[in-house]
């Protein structure tokens, strides 16, 4: 990984519950699944099983490669099928090596030629694979891989027919400019999202686009926007009055989202808000310039606001299905309690036989971002791949540099306990986010732990 890119990931989780019911699955996630339904669950193992076929994977990816120069579409899609499952069940940054650029190009041409949408769809999830997948890349390479495939990107989204191929374009945009655009860049592509929504899509050109792939268009932008807002604003990166500037220019778009006739842009929209508050939230106590006894400044519509989400929070609205109301309510009352409250919601998931905890909405919005284009692969890349660990401070159980599989804030191994059923949180355990009580404490666990270890080492039996 770059140093440019340490530090951004760095930047993301330097200070530190929704429910899987908040993120349902989108209707098309076929389009992109390499396999079944998704072993991921709001508190169970991912991706537990080893099926992914890992003797002949970088045999496999040359051929794909290969596959991919040949005239036949439905040879170029299947072996783009067959890269986008290697990628996604694999760490595959060593085997691509200097092959980086190729690939792009082999991505961006399917992405033009993508005749029935097909190719497109699969050409569109390659392009975030191959970024996720970029390893230890220089950051004038990555930048200009990213300069490079983002006008592409854009055209697609714009002018493409098919409105699933659009819905993915977008969702491509925001998770490359996460990873590798400059702070400007990322701005500017929030400002992108942001005007799309503002004007109901108004350049995607979709007036021949079903009503169903509106929603989900619409759903995904608003996803990409919170994405890059994380990146931007979330766990007290950025500036507080930026923030509140952006609050409240954003917030009455999203409000007016919340009414919604699809879920996914309902929920999409009400994350996004309890995001927002969430980060100023944070900015306001990790002031030690300010007053203890100053408020945080009020939102000119709360009370209005505050209606919107306890309305969602108690919908019994007949004419929406059953499953769909019982989600929508769990997914609503997390983000009313965010943003009445301060409240930080969590969700958990299980690697490597540990419970890992990711509070706070920043770290769930990330953690939806990956997993949505990851899929069963998740397991894997936590295990393996530098940019999942450094945005989520998580190093993998069978590593000497923490054997619970998570970084404090400040960048120094939590080592925490040697228990199998201990749960790693990686929101409490930043130090800029808890008080001096805790600081304490915390600081008084390293310590003893540190000692045992050292015990341990210095008799020739290091425990892990």
């Amino acid at each position: 990984m770059s140093k440019e890119l340490r530090k951004k990931a760095a930047r993301h989780q330097r200070l530190a519950r929704t429910p899987a019911s908040s993120r349902g699955g989108s209707e098309d996630e076929g389009d992109w699944s390499d396999t079944s339904a998704s072993t991921i669950d709001s508190f169970g193992s991912v991706g537990d099983r080893d099926d992914f076929g890992t003797s002949n994977y970088e045999d496999d990816l040359k051929q794909t490669l290969e596959d991919l120069t040949e005239k036949r579409a439905s040879t170029r899609t299947d072996a783009l099928a067959k890269l986008n499952q290697i990628m996604a069940r694999h760490f595959v940054a060593a085997a691509l090596q200097s092959r980086h650029k190729e690939l792009l190009e082999l991505l961006k041409r399917s992405l033009k030629k993508g005749g029935n949408g097909d190719e497109s769809l699969q050409a569109t999830r390659g392009i975030s694979l191959a970024f996720i997948n970029h390893g230890e890349i220089s950051a004038a390479e990555q930048e200009d891989l990213y300069q490079e495939i983002m006008p592409s990107l854009r055209v697609c989204a714009l002018h493409d027919e098919n409105g699933k191929v659009k819905e993915h374009c977008l969702q491509t945009m925001a998770m490359i400019t996460f990873i590798a655009a400059s702070s400007a860049d990322t701005l500017r592509i929030m400002e992108f999202f942001f005007q799309l929504l503002e004007t109901d899509g108004a350049d995607l050109n979709l007036e021949d686009i079903p009503a169903e792939d509106v929603g989900n268009i619409m759903a995904t932008i608003l996803r990409g926007y919170g994405l890059l807002f994380a990146s931007t604003y979330g766990e007290g990166s950025g500036n507080v009055e930026d923030a509140w500037e952006e609050l409240e220019k954003v917030v009455p778009v999203f409000t007016m989202f919340l009414e919604s006739g699809t879920k996914e842009t309902r929920v999409a929209a009400g994350e996004n808000i309890a995001l927002i508050f969430e980060s100023i939230n944070t900015h306001h106590n990790l002031d030690d310039e300010r007053d203890p006894e100053e408020s945080l400044p009020e939102y000119d519509d709360m009370n209005e606001l505050v209606r919107a989400l306890q309305l969602l929070a108690t919908d019994s609205n007949r004419h929406r299905g059953k499953q769909e109301r019982k989600e929508q309510r769990s997914a609503f009352r997390d983000i009313i309690r965010t943003v009445e409250e301060g409240e930080r919601p969590a969700e958990r998931l299980k690697f490597g036989g540990k419970l890992v905890t990711f509070r706070g909405w920043t770290k769930i919005v990330e953690l939806n971002a990956f997993r949505e284009i990851i899929k069963q692969g998740l397991n894997h890349h936590f295990a393996e791949n530098d940019l999942l660990q450094s945005i989520f401070r998580y190093v993998p159980v069978s590593d000497h540099r923490s054997p619970t599989g998570v970084l404090s804030g400040s960048g120094s191994p939590y080592y925490g306990s040697d228990d199998d059923d201990a749960e790693i949180d990686t929101g409490r355990s930043s130090p800029a986010l808890m008080d001096k009580v805790d600081r304490k404490y915390l600081n008084a666990e390293m310590s003893k732990i540190r000692s045992k270890k050292m015990k341990s080492a210095r008799s020739g039996k290091v425990r892990f």
